[in-house]
Protein backbone atom coordinates (compact mmCIF):
# COMPACT_ATOMS: atom_id res chain seq x y z
CA UNK A 1 0.00 0.00 0.00
CA UNK A 2 1.38 3.17 -1.01
CA UNK A 3 2.06 6.07 1.61
CA UNK A 4 -0.82 8.39 -0.47
CA UNK A 5 -3.43 5.25 0.05
CA UNK A 6 -3.05 5.10 3.30
CA UNK A 7 -3.81 8.43 4.36
CA UNK A 8 -6.48 8.51 2.13
CA UNK A 9 -8.24 5.54 4.02
CA UNK A 10 -7.03 7.32 6.69
CA UNK A 11 -9.08 10.35 6.03
CA UNK A 12 -12.32 8.87 5.34
CA UNK A 13 -12.46 6.59 8.76
CA UNK A 14 -11.81 10.13 10.32
CA UNK A 15 -14.16 12.00 8.49
CA UNK A 16 -16.74 9.08 8.93
CA UNK A 17 -15.86 9.13 12.76
CA UNK A 18 -16.65 12.82 13.27
CA UNK A 19 -19.75 12.07 10.88
CA UNK A 20 -20.92 9.02 13.07
CA UNK A 21 -20.23 11.22 16.44
CA UNK A 22 -22.07 14.44 14.78
CA UNK A 23 -25.12 12.29 14.34
CA UNK A 24 -25.28 10.61 17.85
CA UNK A 25 -24.57 14.06 19.66
CA UNK A 26 -28.34 15.24 17.12
CA UNK A 27 -29.86 11.92 18.78
CA UNK A 28 -28.73 12.75 22.41
CA UNK A 29 -30.08 16.11 21.80
CA UNK A 30 -33.20 15.21 19.90
CA UNK A 31 -33.83 12.73 22.77
CA UNK A 32 -33.54 14.84 25.16
CA UNK A 33 -36.49 16.64 24.09
CA UNK A 34 -38.79 14.06 24.62
CA UNK A 35 -39.96 11.02 26.75
CA UNK A 36 -42.12 8.00 25.61
CA UNK A 37 -45.11 6.63 27.48
CA UNK A 38 -45.07 2.87 27.28
CA UNK A 39 -47.90 0.10 28.54
CA UNK A 40 -45.13 -1.07 31.62
CA UNK A 41 -46.46 2.27 33.09
CA UNK A 42 -50.18 1.40 33.29
CA UNK A 43 -51.55 1.21 36.89
CA UNK A 44 -51.89 -2.24 38.07
CA UNK A 45 -53.96 -3.74 41.26
CA UNK A 46 -52.47 -2.76 44.39
CA UNK A 47 -51.13 0.53 43.07
CA UNK A 48 -52.70 3.84 44.90
CA UNK A 49 -52.43 7.64 43.65
CA UNK A 50 -52.86 10.59 45.47
CA UNK A 51 -54.32 13.67 43.81
CA UNK A 52 -55.63 17.61 44.93
CA UNK A 53 -57.71 19.66 42.47
CA UNK A 54 -58.19 23.25 42.87
CA UNK A 55 -61.35 23.66 41.65
CA UNK A 56 -61.20 27.88 40.76
CA UNK A 57 -57.36 28.52 39.72
CA UNK A 58 -56.54 31.86 39.33
CA UNK A 59 -55.77 32.38 35.56
CA UNK A 60 -52.56 31.45 33.78
CA UNK A 61 -51.46 31.25 30.69
CA UNK A 62 -50.42 27.87 29.51
CA UNK A 63 -46.90 27.52 27.66
CA UNK A 64 -48.19 24.41 25.46
CA UNK A 65 -46.03 24.13 22.30
CA UNK A 66 -42.67 23.17 21.79
CA UNK A 67 -40.12 20.94 23.41
CA UNK A 68 -38.15 21.36 26.38
CA UNK A 69 -40.83 23.41 27.95
CA UNK A 70 -40.87 24.53 31.73
CA UNK A 71 -44.40 24.20 33.41
CA UNK A 72 -44.03 25.96 36.49
CA UNK A 73 -47.20 24.62 39.01
CA UNK A 74 -44.85 24.34 42.16
CA UNK A 75 -47.47 26.86 44.03
CA UNK A 76 -50.48 25.17 43.77
CA UNK A 77 -52.00 24.28 47.08
CA UNK A 78 -55.36 22.69 48.85
CA UNK A 79 -55.77 21.15 51.50
CA UNK A 80 -58.12 18.04 50.60
CA UNK A 81 -56.88 15.08 49.37
CA UNK A 82 -58.28 11.90 46.71
CA UNK A 83 -57.17 8.69 46.74
CA UNK A 84 -56.94 6.42 43.89
CA UNK A 85 -57.32 2.97 44.29
CA UNK A 86 -56.37 0.06 41.87
CA UNK A 87 -58.13 -3.14 42.87
CA UNK A 88 -58.60 -6.92 41.04
CA UNK A 89 -62.16 -6.45 40.47
CA UNK A 90 -63.36 -10.01 41.91
CA UNK A 91 -67.29 -9.36 41.51
CA UNK A 92 -69.64 -9.04 38.28
CA UNK A 93 -70.91 -5.56 38.11
CA UNK A 94 -73.32 -4.51 35.48
CA UNK A 95 -72.79 -7.80 34.02
CA UNK A 96 -69.38 -7.26 33.78
CA UNK A 97 -66.53 -9.26 35.59
CA UNK A 98 -62.71 -9.55 35.89
CA UNK A 99 -60.33 -6.73 35.51
CA UNK A 100 -59.81 -4.15 37.46
CA UNK A 101 -61.70 -1.44 39.35
CA UNK A 102 -60.33 2.05 40.05
CA UNK A 103 -61.99 3.51 43.08
CA UNK A 104 -61.49 7.18 44.17
CA UNK A 105 -62.23 8.35 47.60
CA UNK A 106 -63.74 4.29 48.09
CA UNK A 107 -66.32 5.32 45.26
CA UNK A 108 -66.26 3.06 41.88
CA UNK A 109 -64.85 5.19 39.01
CA UNK A 110 -63.84 2.67 36.49
CA UNK A 111 -63.72 -1.19 35.65
CA UNK A 112 -61.34 -1.58 32.99
CA UNK A 113 -58.92 -4.57 31.43
CA UNK A 114 -55.54 -5.50 30.80
CA UNK A 115 -55.21 -2.98 27.95
CA UNK A 116 -56.54 0.01 30.15
CA UNK A 117 -59.82 0.09 28.16
CA UNK A 118 -63.02 1.26 30.47
CA UNK A 119 -65.79 -1.42 30.48
CA UNK A 120 -67.94 0.20 33.01
CA UNK A 121 -68.26 3.31 34.52
CA UNK A 122 -69.64 4.87 37.15
CA UNK A 123 -72.68 7.07 36.42
CA UNK A 124 -72.75 10.63 35.77
CA UNK A 125 -76.59 10.86 36.95
CA UNK A 126 -77.64 8.49 39.52
CA UNK A 127 -75.22 7.96 42.36
CA UNK A 128 -73.99 3.83 42.55
CA UNK A 129 -75.16 3.00 39.49
CA UNK A 130 -73.24 2.04 36.63
CA UNK A 131 -73.15 2.32 33.09
CA UNK A 132 -71.13 -0.28 30.69
CA UNK A 133 -69.35 -0.17 27.39
CA UNK A 134 -70.44 -1.40 23.96
CA UNK A 135 -67.20 0.52 22.64
CA UNK A 136 -64.41 0.91 25.07
CA UNK A 137 -62.88 4.08 26.33
CA UNK A 138 -59.43 4.42 26.64
CA UNK A 139 -58.27 5.69 30.44
CA UNK A 140 -54.41 5.67 29.56
CA UNK A 141 -52.80 5.64 25.92
CA UNK A 142 -50.73 2.60 25.50
CA UNK A 143 -48.37 5.07 24.25
CA UNK A 144 -47.45 8.04 23.63
CA UNK A 145 -44.47 10.28 22.06
CA UNK A 146 -43.99 13.62 21.33
CA UNK A 147 -46.18 14.89 17.84
CA UNK A 148 -48.76 11.72 18.19
CA UNK A 149 -52.13 12.30 17.47
CA UNK A 150 -54.71 10.83 19.35
CA UNK A 151 -58.63 9.77 18.14
CA UNK A 152 -60.89 7.45 19.75
CA UNK A 153 -64.90 6.77 20.00
CA UNK A 154 -66.30 4.87 23.11
CA UNK A 155 -69.90 4.12 23.33
CA UNK A 156 -71.91 3.87 26.76
CA UNK A 157 -75.00 2.79 27.87
CA UNK A 158 -77.52 2.80 30.74
CA UNK A 159 -80.58 2.21 31.51
CA UNK A 160 -83.44 3.58 33.96
CA UNK A 161 -86.22 1.85 35.49
CA UNK A 162 -88.79 4.15 37.26
CA UNK A 163 -87.61 3.71 40.50
CA UNK A 164 -84.22 4.75 39.11
CA UNK A 165 -85.51 7.84 37.86
CA UNK A 166 -84.38 10.93 39.78
CA UNK A 167 -87.16 12.09 42.34
CA UNK A 168 -87.55 15.43 40.82
CA UNK A 169 -88.50 14.09 37.76
CA UNK A 170 -91.03 11.61 39.54
CA UNK A 171 -94.30 14.17 38.88
CA UNK A 172 -92.98 13.81 34.73
CA UNK A 173 -92.79 10.35 34.81
CA UNK A 174 -96.27 10.10 32.79
CA UNK A 175 -95.06 11.76 29.93
CA UNK A 176 -91.58 9.99 29.79
CA UNK A 177 -92.16 6.47 28.37
CA UNK A 178 -89.24 3.24 30.43
CA UNK A 179 -87.28 1.65 30.48
CA UNK A 180 -85.62 4.65 29.26
CA UNK A 181 -82.07 4.11 28.13
CA UNK A 182 -79.06 6.87 27.54
CA UNK A 183 -76.70 6.17 25.01
CA UNK A 184 -73.63 8.20 25.11
CA UNK A 185 -71.22 8.29 22.09
CA UNK A 186 -67.79 9.87 22.96
CA UNK A 187 -65.33 11.07 20.14
CA UNK A 188 -61.86 12.48 21.44
CA UNK A 189 -59.48 13.81 19.76
CA UNK A 190 -55.50 15.39 20.97
CA UNK A 191 -52.21 15.34 19.77
CA UNK A 192 -49.08 15.58 21.85
CA UNK A 193 -48.28 19.19 21.88
CA UNK A 194 -45.14 19.61 23.77
CA UNK A 195 -42.35 17.98 25.99
CA UNK A 196 -40.87 19.41 28.60
CA UNK A 197 -40.39 19.65 33.01
CA UNK A 198 -43.10 19.75 35.18
CA UNK A 199 -42.60 21.00 38.59
CA UNK A 200 -45.60 20.51 41.09
CA UNK A 201 -45.54 20.86 45.27
CA UNK A 202 -42.60 18.31 45.80
CA UNK A 203 -42.61 16.44 42.31
CA UNK A 204 -40.53 17.71 39.01
CA UNK A 205 -41.07 15.50 36.27
CA UNK A 206 -40.39 15.22 32.76
CA UNK A 207 -43.58 15.14 30.89
CA UNK A 208 -45.82 14.97 27.58
CA UNK A 209 -48.59 17.61 27.50
CA UNK A 210 -51.69 16.27 25.46
CA UNK A 211 -54.02 19.05 24.51
CA UNK A 212 -57.55 16.56 24.10
CA UNK A 213 -61.25 17.96 23.19
CA UNK A 214 -63.73 15.32 24.08
CA UNK A 215 -67.33 15.63 22.86
CA UNK A 216 -70.24 13.55 23.92
CA UNK A 217 -73.75 13.10 22.17
CA UNK A 218 -76.26 11.70 24.10
CA UNK A 219 -79.42 9.70 22.96
CA UNK A 220 -81.98 8.86 24.79
CA UNK A 221 -84.90 5.45 24.03
CA UNK A 222 -87.28 4.09 25.39
CA UNK A 223 -88.84 0.02 25.07
CA UNK A 224 -91.36 0.00 22.96
CA UNK A 225 -92.80 -3.58 21.60
CA UNK A 226 -88.95 -5.30 22.12
CA UNK A 227 -87.57 -2.24 20.53
CA UNK A 228 -85.61 0.71 21.66
CA UNK A 229 -87.03 3.88 20.33
CA UNK A 230 -85.81 7.51 20.46
CA UNK A 231 -87.70 10.32 22.80
CA UNK A 232 -89.81 13.38 20.86
CA UNK A 233 -88.30 16.41 20.97
CA UNK A 234 -91.24 17.20 23.83
CA UNK A 235 -90.26 14.27 26.08
CA UNK A 236 -86.17 15.16 25.98
CA UNK A 237 -87.46 18.09 27.22
CA UNK A 238 -88.34 16.74 30.59
CA UNK A 239 -85.33 15.27 31.04
CA UNK A 240 -82.77 17.91 32.94
CA UNK A 241 -79.76 16.71 30.34
CA UNK A 242 -76.85 18.55 28.75
CA UNK A 243 -77.72 16.14 24.91
CA UNK A 244 -74.09 17.41 23.82
CA UNK A 245 -71.49 18.18 26.02
CA UNK A 246 -67.77 19.59 25.36
CA UNK A 247 -64.89 19.74 27.44
CA UNK A 248 -61.12 20.73 26.51
CA UNK A 249 -58.53 19.13 28.76
CA UNK A 250 -54.12 19.25 29.16
CA UNK A 251 -53.36 16.28 30.65
CA UNK A 252 -49.66 15.66 31.26
CA UNK A 253 -47.93 12.53 31.54
CA UNK A 254 -44.73 10.84 32.84
CA UNK A 255 -43.27 7.91 32.28
CA UNK A 256 -43.83 6.19 35.68
CA UNK A 257 -46.81 8.44 36.66
CA UNK A 258 -49.16 5.50 36.34
CA UNK A 259 -52.33 8.27 35.64
CA UNK A 260 -51.77 12.05 34.26
CA UNK A 261 -49.43 13.67 36.80
CA UNK A 262 -51.68 16.81 36.14
CA UNK A 263 -55.09 17.66 34.65
CA UNK A 264 -56.36 20.95 33.43
CA UNK A 265 -60.00 21.26 32.11
CA UNK A 266 -59.79 24.82 29.99
CA UNK A 267 -62.76 27.04 29.50
CA UNK A 268 -64.25 27.95 26.68
CA UNK A 269 -63.52 31.27 27.08
CA UNK A 270 -59.64 30.67 27.96
CA UNK A 271 -58.00 30.10 31.47
CA UNK A 272 -58.59 26.75 33.57
CA UNK A 273 -61.41 25.52 35.06
CA UNK A 274 -59.89 23.16 37.32
CA UNK A 275 -55.96 21.52 38.28
CA UNK A 276 -56.07 18.34 39.58
CA UNK A 277 -52.58 17.18 40.50
CA UNK A 278 -50.80 14.57 41.81
CA UNK A 279 -48.86 14.32 45.03
CA UNK A 280 -46.43 11.92 46.47
CA UNK A 281 -48.62 11.14 49.32
CA UNK A 282 -50.47 12.33 52.26
CA UNK A 283 -49.12 15.09 53.74
CA UNK A 284 -48.57 17.11 57.37
CA UNK A 285 -52.34 18.96 57.30
CA UNK A 286 -53.88 16.98 54.59
CA UNK A 287 -57.50 16.59 54.46
CA UNK A 288 -58.72 12.92 53.08
CA UNK A 289 -61.92 13.93 51.15
CA UNK A 290 -63.32 10.50 52.09
CA UNK A 291 -62.82 11.24 55.39
CA UNK A 292 -65.40 13.89 56.02
CA UNK A 293 -68.72 15.26 55.03
CA UNK A 294 -68.77 19.54 55.46
CA UNK A 295 -65.24 20.73 55.58
CA UNK A 296 -64.10 25.22 55.51
CA UNK A 297 -60.01 24.92 55.49
CA UNK A 298 -57.72 28.04 55.74
CA UNK A 299 -54.74 27.85 53.97
CA UNK A 300 -51.69 28.19 54.40
CA UNK A 301 -52.19 28.49 58.06
CA UNK A 302 -49.18 29.96 59.13
CA UNK A 303 -50.07 32.97 56.67
CA UNK A 304 -48.11 35.57 55.57
CA UNK A 305 -51.30 37.46 54.58
CA UNK A 306 -52.73 36.38 51.18
CA UNK A 307 -55.14 33.47 52.39
CA UNK A 308 -57.99 30.95 51.04
CA UNK A 309 -60.88 29.86 52.94
CA UNK A 310 -61.96 26.20 50.71
CA UNK A 311 -65.11 25.01 51.49
CA UNK A 312 -66.08 21.12 50.47
CA UNK A 313 -69.50 20.02 50.26
CA UNK A 314 -70.90 23.12 50.59
CA UNK A 315 -73.88 24.74 48.32
CA UNK A 316 -73.82 27.51 46.35
CA UNK A 317 -75.08 30.48 48.62
CA UNK A 318 -74.09 33.81 50.96
CA UNK A 319 -71.42 33.41 53.01
CA UNK A 320 -70.12 35.60 55.48
CA UNK A 321 -66.30 35.45 56.61
CA UNK A 322 -65.21 37.45 60.03
CA UNK A 323 -62.07 38.01 61.74
CA UNK A 324 -61.83 38.39 65.53
CA UNK A 325 -58.84 39.31 67.59
CA UNK A 326 -58.49 36.40 70.39
CA UNK A 327 -60.33 38.23 73.40
CA UNK A 328 -63.37 38.60 71.12
CA UNK A 329 -63.16 42.11 69.47
CA UNK A 330 -64.67 41.92 65.56
CA UNK A 331 -61.97 43.15 63.30
CA UNK A 332 -62.74 42.59 59.48
CA UNK A 333 -66.32 40.79 57.86
CA UNK A 334 -66.81 40.45 54.48
CA UNK A 335 -69.86 38.87 52.65
CA UNK A 336 -69.76 36.51 49.40
CA UNK A 337 -72.07 34.80 46.78
CA UNK A 338 -70.21 31.61 46.37
CA UNK A 339 -70.60 28.89 43.76
CA UNK A 340 -70.78 25.27 45.35
CA UNK A 341 -67.91 24.33 46.82
CA UNK A 342 -66.29 27.54 46.41
CA UNK A 343 -63.27 29.45 47.38
CA UNK A 344 -63.00 32.66 49.57
CA UNK A 345 -59.79 34.56 48.60
CA UNK A 346 -58.65 37.42 51.41
CA UNK A 347 -55.66 39.45 52.18
CA UNK A 348 -54.76 40.05 56.35
CA UNK A 349 -51.65 41.90 55.63
CA UNK A 350 -53.06 44.36 57.28
CA UNK A 351 -53.51 42.46 60.36
CA UNK A 352 -49.79 42.42 62.91
CA UNK A 353 -48.59 39.38 63.84
CA UNK A 354 -50.24 37.02 66.19
CA UNK A 355 -52.79 34.53 66.65
CA UNK A 356 -56.69 35.34 65.21
CA UNK A 357 -60.29 33.73 64.83
CA UNK A 358 -61.90 33.55 61.64
CA UNK A 359 -65.92 32.33 61.94
CA UNK A 360 -67.45 32.12 58.05
CA UNK A 361 -71.58 31.73 58.64
CA UNK A 362 -74.61 31.31 56.18
CA UNK A 363 -77.03 33.74 54.85
CA UNK A 364 -79.10 32.68 58.29
CA UNK A 365 -76.04 33.91 60.46
CA UNK A 366 -75.83 30.13 61.47
CA UNK A 367 -72.08 29.85 62.37
CA UNK A 368 -70.48 27.48 60.27
CA UNK A 369 -66.62 27.20 61.54
CA UNK A 370 -64.71 28.89 64.31
CA UNK A 371 -60.82 28.05 63.78
CA UNK A 372 -57.61 29.91 64.38
CA UNK A 373 -55.59 32.21 61.71
CA UNK A 374 -52.53 32.82 62.30
CA UNK A 375 -50.23 35.51 61.01
CA UNK A 376 -46.73 35.86 60.44
CA UNK A 377 -43.77 38.33 58.91
CA UNK A 378 -41.63 37.13 56.28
Amino acid sequence: MSIKSYFAIMNLMRNRGVFTAFLLMIAVSWMSGQITIASSSFPSAGDTIYYKTNNFPDKRILAAVGKQVVWDYSDLRSPFLSVVNFEKNNEVIAGVGGGTAMFEDGELQYIVNNNMKIVAASSDLIDSKVKTYTEYETLVPSSLKYGDEIFHTSVSEEIFNQKEIPSLLQDKLNKILLPLKITTKTITRGEVVASGTLLLPGITEEVLLTKMDVTENLECTYLDDEKWVPLSEEQKGFLDLDYIRSKTEFQFYSREGKLPLMIMEWKPAGGPKSIKYQTRGVGHGDIKRSSVGQEIVAFPNPTFGDTKFEFLNYKAGTYTLEIFAVYGAKLWSETYELRENDIISANFSFLRKGTYLYCIKDSNGAKLTTKRLVIITP
